[in-house]
């Protein structure tokens, strides 16, 4: 170790914690922030290097006296969906588990035609009168995205459990105030390779106000999906929501 190492250590050694503060050495979920002062174990699991992609109520800095350096580490997520990160991690599980879904349908309507604060509830009866006029046997998911250059949001839907004609699709966004027959497409998913489209604001977005104004559009949510969507490879029926389903499909995604 070299004198300039050293020097380094001695400095940090006195403005660190008692090793009763240490986060490795105490419960994981009680840290915030705290430097670390004992040999970082480089191969501990669950701890890695900290980049762009980790949630930062997770970042602590852990000192190595064999090396001198100064480490910022991270160990684990938050998982809430304002924390950018984590959002655009759970993005990518949520778009792997519709890939085991395997969805039939993507539906895009917009601009919607009813304000923000009543489109949850026009979306639900927008789902009810597909079921009753194409199946019941109907599931899906949908976001909401709002314009990046326009004023307005729009929709985009997957659906598998009937066959969607762009007739009782059209009728149904009418009848629920969701849009015009102009601005109502139906399209069948034959190739599963862009199932993320509906989630790219969290996944790409081009600005800060992309995410924000996406999380706005959703009520927080990155999804909302019928109860029976998420299903195995199978197509049986997965308990626990999208991670259900990805526990379900066994790595193959």
């Amino acid at each position: 170790m070299s004198a300039q190492a050293i020097a380094k250590a001695m400095d940090l050694r006195s403005e660190l914690p008692e090793v009763r503060d240490c986060r490795v050495c105490r419960d994981l979920s009680s840290y915030n922030g705290r430097k670390l002062h004992h040999r970082v174990e480089r191969q501990a699991p669950g701890t890695y290097v900290a980049n762009a992609g980790s949630c930062p109520r997770y970042l602590y800095e852990a000192f190595d006296p064999d090396t001198g350096e100064l480490l910022t580490l991270s160990d684990g997520r938050c998982k809430r969906n304002d924390c950018p990160p984590c959002a655009r991690w759970k993005a990518r599980r949520i778009i792997l588990a519709l890939h085991v879904a395997q969805p039939q349908w993507m539906l895009t309507l917009g601009p919607l035609g009813v304000p923000l604060d009543v489109c949850r509830d026009a979306v639900g009866a927008y789902r009810q009168r597909l079921r009753r006029w194409v199946s019941p046997e109907l599931q899906d998911v949908y976001f909401v995205e709002p314009y990046r250059y326009n004023s307005g949001r729009h929709l985009h839907m997957y659906a598998w459990g009937g066959t969607l004609a762009a007739e009782a699709v059209t009728r149904a966004a009418i009848s629920s105030d969701l849009a015009n027959s102009d601005h109502v497409h139906v399209q069948p998913i034959t190739h599963h390779t862009n199932l993320g489209y509906g989630l790219k604001m969290v996944t790409h977005p081009l600005t800060a106000d992309d995410f924000t104004d996406y999380l706005l559009s959703n009520g927080g949510r990155l999804m909302h999906a019928t109860h029976g969507f998420w299903r195995g490879p199978d197509g049986q029926p997965a308990s626990g929501g999208y991670a259900g389903a990805l526990q379900r499909s066994h790595g193959q995604f």
